[in-house]
């Protein structure tokens, strides 16, 4: 089923991972446009009190929407250890980032993908991410943030990009996120954090043609969000530009339930004037879905943040990324009544200046 005016971001299909989704599928040599991805959204707490959070990817992207073609690892980690009070308020928190200026982009086939066998694995530098489904791990270091985690997955995988059975010789686009439970010890600056929580891992090729992402991540941007308990997990991805913009999915009780179009939405309900970007930016939302099982709804509020620069041919956009926390419910459909606190994580990515072609 497809949602959406553009088919290659708002699809709603879900199937199990495999390890041969984990692969190269496609080589950069082969377009003249490429864009391909790995990576993990960690997000737990540690004994003490502490909330983290890891953004972890690596990129394989060629083509004229890149501008310079280049290996791309990326780290963003934030850790805070806030009162419930204090996280009903944004901060001013130190984070880490380092990979997506342009200096930071590393030569092309400087990631490294081993297949065959029992495993796949995607190395760039001394970062890791070893893939045996239903398992992962990331391991290693990178910008400075020593990595050591488990990862396992807790649903299918939610296909927004389509199937890679159904990518083409001549390009084309396929991709999931999936979530799971995290575990393991994140050390920067000589502080070991050791972690429980949850996570999301992406998987994305485009080839042939990259989409412009200055395009549909414009007008008041685009809310990638993650929310996570034992209770049950959700993601949705809205954008400002385009009708029929929003895509989804709910997984509880050991299914997944896709949800499109008109059945959800995000609500940007409170705004922040950061500091330091001196850019108004949200930092509490309202999210529903509704869904054949029952209809999620939350109250978001984000309570840290890093920020960087993505730019792309035609424009730059600024990325956040939040540490949040929610009050979530799902509403079952014999009125049943699922209350739930939860972690999440949240982007929001606008473009702030797109050039005319």
């Amino acid at each position: 089923m497809v949602s959406g005016e553009d088919p290659g971001i708002y699809q709603s299909v879900t199937l199990p991972v495999k390890l041969e989704h984990e692969g190269t599928h496609q080589t950069d040599e082969a377009y003249s446009e490429f864009f391909n991805d790995m990576g993990f959204v960690i997000r737990g707490r540690t004994d003490e009190g502490h909330d983290v959070h890891l953004w972890s990817f690596m990129y394989q992207q060629r083509g004229a929407e890149i501008i310079v073609d280049g290996d791309v690892s990326q780290s963003l980690f934030i850790a805070t250890k806030y009162s419930d009070e204090e996280k009903l308020t944004m901060h001013d928190s130190p984070y880490v980032n380092k990979g997506q200026n342009i200096e930071d982009y590393a030569k092309p086939g400087t990631i490294k993908i081993a297949e065959g066998g029992p495993e796949t694995t995607w190395t760039h530098t001394d970062r890791k991410y070893i893939c045996t489904p239903p398992n992962w791990r990331v391991e290693g270091e990178h910008a400075g943030v020593h990595a050591d985690i488990k990862y396992t997955e807790s649903s299918k995988g939610f296909f927004h990009l389509g199937p890679f059975e159904g990518l083409k010789k001549e390009g084309g686009v396929a991709g999931y996120v999936m979530h799971g439970k995290a575990e393991g010890t994140l050390t920067v600056k000589g502080k070991a954090y050791k972690f429980k929580g949850y996570g999301v891992h992406e998987r994305i090729i485009q080839s042939g043609i990259v989409p412009d992402r200055t395009h549909y991540m414009g007008g008041r941007g685009l809310n990638w969000m993650h929310g996570w308990s034992e209770d049950f997990s959700w993601y949705c991805f809205k954008g400002d530009v385009g009708e029929k913009n929003f895509t989804g999915v709910i997984n509880i009780k050991g299914e997944s339930f896709p949800v499109q179009g008109a059945n959800g939405g995000i609500e940007e309900t409170l705004y922040w004037l950061d500091p330091k970007s001196k850019l108004q930016i949200p930092y509490r939302w309202k999210v529903w879905m509704e869904t054949e099982k029952g209809r999620l709804e939350s109250t978001v509020y984000g309570y840290a943040r890093g920020y960087y620069t993505w730019i792309r041919k035609h424009g730059t956009m600024v990325v956040n990324q939040y540490q949040a926390d929610s009050e979530s419910k799902f509403i079952l459909k014999d009125g049943t009544v699922i209350e739930s606190k939860q972690i999440n994580m949240i982007e929001h990515m606008r473009t702030m200046y797109r050039q005319p072609e």
